[in-house]
């Protein structure tokens, strides 16, 4: 039976309604495909939470007005070697900002240090060397307990952060790094909470305790201003003018974005294939669960037939009973997904094996993705019953 696409759309409603009452009746049908839609979100989330958290705690750190300097195939400041020469070369350097006829600019040495953390094994943290210098380049530096270490002693102020994760490297405690007793003076923090997973000495002091005098990783300088854009121009073509320079030259922010790339798509390429590896499941039990609705609803759909509703119709009523399931399952999976998820306090590990501390975060963006899977899982596992329903519908009237 042939019935006009405008009539149709106007025996939807009601033929709705039956819809409804048919997922009431079987419930445990439809709570099973509900619950497998929201596994799949709440697998998703989980990942994206972690990737979106991880990129934004990247992505607000570092200043846009301080440019850093590693050698030119390092991706890292673990994997970069300056000397004594390029830094002299780089202090020299245009667009950067004069104090009292000394450039503002830190030259830094950092390694991967470990120490024990009782029943919980051992954590890695960066120990970084610097001078009085890279501290003026820290903006918003606080030190909230204690205080500074003192230029050519074994002293380190500690990460609040880093700190935070027990009493080992509390002010006042003294830790055994490279073959020396290292007093533990003060804490910091920092407007970026991603630099308060650091410990910070005396440049001299670390370079001497592991052997490595006139050897530095990286170079931070404070721009000129107003226009630092136009500063770190001019500095880029200083370096790339000068064979003895073959350096990288970016932003502080620019250089944490960088960093952050990899880890954020590693996790986004395991969160998707996984969530995927799921939704093909529950395609397939949608499908059997709603093809075992059609069949049990046949008389039902014959007097639908004889009371002159379109086969179209009853087809898009059991394609919309799969797309209200997964929409109900979305909606349960993305308030379970914010409320477990966002916020959490998670660590991964960081350049140089070092532990790196930050707070999942769910996007908005990541929240429509995942609905938009679930649908297309509802639509997926639709498609099939409604198609049958349509093709028994139209062999009938034949």
């Amino acid at each position: 039976m042939n019935t006009p696409l405008s009539s149709s759309w106007r025996q939807w409603p009601p033929l709705m309604q039956v819809s409804l009452a048919s997922l009431w009746r079987n419930k445990w049908a439809s709570a099973t495909v509900t619950l497998c839609v929201m596994l799949v979100v709440l697998v998703l989330l989980g990942f994206l939470a972690m990737a979106d958290g991880y990129q934004r705690s990247q992505r607000n750190t570092g200043a846009t007005d301080v440019a850093v300097m590693l050698a030119e195939e390092a991706t890292s400041e673990p994997g970069s070697r300056l000397s004594r020469e390029q830094v002299s070369l780089l202090a020299a350097g245009p667009g950067i900002v004069q104090r009292d006829g000394q450039p503002l600019a830190s030259a830094e040495f950092s390694m991967t240090v470990a120490v024990a953390r009782g029943e919980r094994g051992r954590q890695n943290f960066n120990l970084r060397g610097m001078d009085a210098q890279g501290l003026a380049l820290r903006g918003g530096l606080q030190i909230v307990q204690g205080r500074l270490f003192t230029p050519g002693r074994n002293e380190i102020v500690v990460g609040r952060r880093l700190a935070a994760q027990g009493d080992e490297l509390a002010p006042g405690r003294t830790v055994r790094l490279a073959g020396r007793d290292w007093q533990v003076v003060g804490l910091y923090a920092l407007d970026a909470s991603l630099f308060e997973t650091e410990a910070w000495a005396d440049v001299g002091a670390v370079q001497a305790a592991y052997g490595r005098q006139g050897q530095f990783q990286s170079v931070r300088a404070q721009l000129a201003g107003p226009d630092t854009a136009a500063s770190l121009a001019t500095l880029q073509q200083y370096v790339a003018q000068d064979n003895r320079l073959k350096l990288s030259v970016q932003t502080e922010r620019q250089f944490f974005e960088q960093q952050a790339s990899g880890t954020h798509n590693l996790l986004v390429y395991l969160g998707w294939p996984l969530a995927a590896v799921l939704a093909v499941g529950t395609v397939a039990g949608t499908l059997n669960t709603l093809s075992i609705t059609v069949q049990a609803r046949r008389r039902s759909l014959q007097v639908l037939n004889l009371l002159g509703y379109s086969s179209r119709v009853v087809a898009l009523c059991v394609l919309s009973e799969a797309l209200i399931l997964s929409l109900l399952g979305a909606l349960c999976g993305t308030v379970v997904g914010w409320l477990a998820f966002d916020g959490v306090h998670g660590v991964t590990v960081g350049s140089g094996f070092t532990s790196v501390h930050f707070d999942w975060q769910l996007a908005p963006g990541s929240l429509l993705a995942a609905i938009a899977l679930a649908l297309a899982v509802g639509a997926l596992g639709g498609l099939l019953p409604a198609w049958r329903v349509l093709n028994s519908r139209q062999g009938a009237a034949a």
